[in-house]
């Protein structure tokens, strides 16, 4: 049994409901065994009834997006929009929808014709009872037989289901996060910019088909730098600084060893460099004298001839070359001593492929460098000793050590690496991408192995092959079970009289509308074996059905249909929403007589759940409230704007069943109130609500006068009546129609206002006992 409609959401009216126990809803309390619910139309009963049809109809409404609801029930369970389809509460529901699906009134007025039971055929019957037999009890908690069986199957195909799901979902999860991980990871580049879960399962099948093994660390290091590396400005091949050392050296070492001069050169001079260079100072300073300057002794020739001999053209010459070879050996020094010092490449210029021998081979440059300048500055030594003793030969050996300079191999090498350096530059994209590509395939190896990624797919893919198998023994129990029933429903069919669904209909019929002609008969569908109700007044089809006749039709039919093969032996819940329109007035208590009889059948035989009646009409609340035993709750749904809500009955509404409070509550509101968006339904609809409350109080009061004699003897006089009231109120206000284009509401609120104040003073002034009395029963509950 529902106890409560605990939140509505999304359903028309009831966009956020929640079912209250305080507040303004002090005294709401939960539904019962019999529930009556009023309120206008447009408050949302007919919603409500579809909420609880949709058990019925096994789908949600239609016209309800993002529809939301629980309902709470006796039993402590909770009904939600996700349980529609496998509660087993068993509704029925009376409402428009039902009449639409279920009757035409055409010029050839029919309906669908339904199953009741018959008269039992034995032999049919013991067939039945063999296939429940099979079958068992399919009561929830005492199942037997196959269904039993198909529980069980079912519950542990659900349990292997929701297994397999949560390591489906861990799995998917790891290898998700590793493909952002690896999405994210700026090494990749492009190369992972729409990675995702797709593609590292690829990714896995190609690396577990490839014999790979993990990276060490320094060959994920060379691949990283690979992996980054950017486009470098182009290397300059380096120039010799000398074209031929051994050459130069040679040379050099000719210059030291050359012999000059002849046998009169004078041996002191020719051995000591200091005295020979003072000589030859002095003999500039006596040149063409015949006394010496310094000890004033005349020189001989024969000396004269021995000092030329020592200081020659010859030497001369041999020291010239020495000092010009000197100068271009400074020369050559210092430029190899700039290139020593100032690098022209570093292994920094080069790409992460080349750095490490590049490194060697600058070194092994530089190397060569620091020798060729050491070998320079000893050439330069081994010829200025040359020079200072002009006359000696000093030759040196040139294959020494010192002299053995491999440059022009040691560039070339360095030049072979800058010109490999230069062209990796055009394959520079390739390289990267393919770093990058073995730096991935290791990333998703490594995951394999850590995550132990195909010994949980072998886990999954054995929990599926278990689902398979189940779900397929489940269906074909499932079928097995679904076949045996409706065999079962097949041969109950085979036991049903059609007529008997006629006679009930034709029963309620005469009980309701005894002097009313109006009968059913079932026939049958030429060229079918279909049946269908033709309605009949006085044996002829009944064209131009009333207002009342259709739905005391619709709730006849309603009535027998309770008897179908798929309600009987379960307890309804049954929910008949509004059976009375506005124009039934002559059959408000057929309607009545037919929902009396039909609680009254379904109690008798104890299978009457629970039941809802919902109305707008105060008349027919009249008669259900009849049934105000202590199995009823009565509710009423306030509406306010765009949104209603349930309260419980207004003590007025419940021992009035008039409308004279409600008409009141209208007048009291506009004079009351300043016109809001939360009472504008009373300033709006004040012309009519005013007009009927003085039409009763004219016919209560005064009887035997005419309506505005009657309205004269309450305002006191003619002159006294507010020309508002005769005019606008009885004419304009109640009936707007007849000024479409000058009815301002806003406009008139003030009027409306100012007449509804004199309505009450006047009121107060005539009858205080009665005043007093209105407002109390309008204030016995609010929003009303």
């Amino acid at each position: 049994m529902i106890s409560k409609f605990s939140r509505i959401k999304n359903a028309g009216v009831f966009n956020d409901f929640t079912w209250k126990n305080g507040g303004d809803c002090t005294g709401l309390k939960d539904f019962t065994a019999m529930n009556v619910i009023y309120g206008r139309n447009y408050s949302g009963k007919t919603t409500l009834s579809r909420l609880l049809q949709s058990f019925e109809e096994k789908a949600l409404p239609s016209n309800m997006t993002n529809l939301e609801f629980s309902f709470e029930c006796s039993d402590g369970n909770v009904l939600t929009q996700n349980d529609i389809e496998s509660s087993d509460l068993t509704v029925r529901v009376y409402n428009e929808d039902f009449i639409a699906k279920n009757l035409k009134f055409t010029q050839t007025p029919t309906s669908e014709s339904f199953a009741v039971l018959g008269q039992a055929n034995i032999e049919t019957q013991s067939q039945i009872d063999a296939i429940w037999n099979e079958l068992g009890s399919s009561e929830p908690g005492k199942e037997t037989g196959l269904y039993l069986e198909l529980k069980n199957l079912t519950t542990k195909l659900s349990n292997t289901q929701t297994e397999y799901a949560r390591k489906s979902a861990k799995l998917d999860k790891s290898l998700t996060d590793k493909a952002r991980a690896i999405k994210s990871n700026e090494i990749y580049g492009t190369l992972t910019k729409n990675y995702n879960i797709i593609r590292i399962k690829e990714d896995i099948e190609k690396v577990s088909t490839s014999e790979l093994s993990l990276l060490d660390e320094r060959e994920k290091n060379r691949l990283r730098a690979i992996s980054r590396e950017q486009e470098r400005t182009k290397i300059v091949l380096l120039p010799s600084p000398i074209q031929d050392f051994a050459r130069l050296v040679a040379d050099c070492n000719t210059l030291c060893s050359r012999k000059i001069g002849t046998s009169k050169q004078i041996a002191e001079l020719a051995t000591n460099y200091a005295l020979s260079k003072w000589v030859q100072e002095g003999m500039d300073l006596n040149i063409d004298k015949e006394y010496c300057a310094f000890c004033g002794q005349p020189i001989p020739d024969k000396r004269w001839e021995e000092l030329k001999a020592c200081f020659n053209r010859e030497a001369e010459d041999l020291q010239s070359k020495i000092r010009a070879q000197k100068a271009e050996l400074t020369r050559l020094t210092s430029y190899i001593q700039s290139l020593y010092d100032n690098q022209k490449v570093t292994s920094g210029d080069f790409y992460s492929a080349y750095s490490s021998e590049a490194t060697t081979k600058i070194n092994s440059y530089r190397n060569v460098l620091k020798k060729l300048i050491y070998a320079l500055k000893s050439l330069i030594e081994n010829l200025t000793q040359r020079e200072q003793t002009i006359n000696i030969e000093c030759p040196f050996d040139s294959n020494a050590d010192a002299f053995n300079v491999d440059l022009e191999s040691t560039i070339s090498e360095l030049n072979s690496l800058i010109l490999q350096n230069n062209s990796y530059t055009d394959t520079l994209s390739t390289k990267t991408t393919e770093a990058r590509q073995k730096l991935l395939r290791d990333e998703v190896l490594e995951f394999i192995n850590i995550s132990d990624y195909f010994g949980q797919k072998s886990e999954i893919e054995a929990l599926l092959v278990t689902v398979n198998s189940l779900s397929s023994q489940q269906k074909l129990l499932s079928q097995d079970v679904n076949k045996k029933e409706e065999t079962i429903r097949e041969l109950e069919r085979g036991k049903q009289d059609m007529t008997r669904g006629v006679e009930l209909i034709n029963a309620l019929l005469s009980q309701a509308l005894p002097n009313n002609p109006l009968r059913m008969e079932a026939t049958q569908v030429p060229q079918s074996t279909k049946i269908q109700f033709e309605i009949l007044r006085k044996g002829k089809p009944a064209f131009n059905l009333s207002e009342g006749e259709r739905s005391l039709i619709a709730l006849c039919y309603y009535s027998a249909s309770l008897e179908a093969i798929d309600t009987i032996n379960r307890k309804l819940t049954i929910w008949i929403d509004d059976p009375i329109s506005s124009l039934d007035d002559n059959n408000i208590f057929a309607c009545y007589a037919v929902i009396a009889e039909i609680r009254a059948r379904l109690k008798q035989n104890n299978r009457l759940e629970q039941m809802f009646i919902s109305t707008h009409r105060l008349n027919f609340l009249k008669y259900i409230s009849r049934w105000a035993d202590g199995s009823t709750q009565k509710y009423y749904i306030c509406r306010k704007n765009d949104e209603s809500k349930i309260i419980p009955l207004p003590h007025f509404i419940e021992t009035s069943f008039f409308g004279l409070p409600l008409w009141f509550k209208t007048i009291y509101t506009c004079a009351t109130e300043e016109l809001s968006d939360d009472n504008i339904g009373f300033f709006s609809s004040f012309g009519n609500d005013a007009r009927k409350f003085f039409e009763f109080e004219n016919a209560f009061k005064y009887p035997n006068k005419k309506p505005f004699d009657g309205m004269k003897d309450f305002w006191g006089d003619e002159n006294s009546i507010p020309r508002m009231l005769v005019v606008k109120l009885d004419n304009e206000f109640s009936h707007v129609m007849n000024t479409p284009f000058e009815y301002d509401l806003e406009a008139q609120s003030l009027e409306i206002q100012t007449t509804a104040r004199r309505i009450l003073d006047r009121l107060k002034e005539v009858d205080e006992v009665q005043y007093n009395s209105l407002v109390e029963s309008i204030r016995s509950v609010q929003d009303v």
